[in-house]
């Protein structure tokens, strides 16, 4: 009798059971943040840290179909993709080089770090007006002027503060708390203050 029991135990112990099929419904990595369908497939700029490979030899494989891409100077290990959510989402959990991504999220809201076209536009047009632009990780430590718009020429459209940085007066640039850029000089007629209270960050 004993003979038979430890048999039925064993075939028991091989049938599928219910709570491994729940626990498998639970478990799952905590980095797949699938977004709403209308968020997921709104193009924007995201910002992307990378890890275990640079991102100059990241971004040529990057397909056009996935997003296009802007490797800022200084840092090595990042990079921005315009693309929407979805699309990134599945290069990223399906494709060998997309592994290497991760988006920078906001702390509080969890949500993907994005940049604004127009401050990446800006952005992109400082990166490719100077041989050493201004990039900094952190925000810079330096007095806050007027909250300005440039109003014209190589850099128009820009909004910052104006700041002191390089014996210069320049307009600096959040690129949505990722990056800061400075302008190259710009000349104070070029210049209006932006008054409007809503569109002016707060000082941190």
């Amino acid at each position: 009798m004993a003979k038979w029991n430890i048999i039925r135990i064993l075939f028991v112990s091989l049938e599928p059971m219910e709570t491994n099929r729940n626990l498998t419904s639970v478990i799952r990595p905590m980095n797949l943040h699938r977004p709403p369908l209308e968020a997921g497939l709104k193009k924007r700029w995201f910002a992307i840290r990378l890890k275990y490979i640079r991102a100059e030899k990241f971004a040529p494989q990057v397909p056009e179909k996935v997003g296009r891409c802007f490797v800022p100077p200084v840092v090595t290990n990042l990079v921005f993709i315009y693309s929407d959510y979805k699309t990134l989402w599945e290069y990223r959990n399906f494709n060998l080089n997309g592994s290497h991504m991760g988006f920078m999220r906001n702390r509080k809201t969890w949500e993907p770090l994005t940049v604004r076209d127009r401050d990446m536009e800006i952005f992109m047009r400082i990166c490719r007006a100077s041989e050493c632009p201004i990039v900094l990780t952190e925000r810079p430590k330096v007095k806050l002027g007027d909250y300005v718009r440039v109003k014209d020429g190589p850099f128009k459209g820009a909004e910052g503060y104006v700041v002191r940085m390089r014996k210069s007066k320049r307009v600096l640039v959040d690129l949505g708390g990722v990056l800061w850029t400075a302008t190259e000089f710009v000349s104070p007629d070029l210049l209006e203050v932006v008054t409007d209270e809503e569109l002016i960050p707060k000082r941190t």
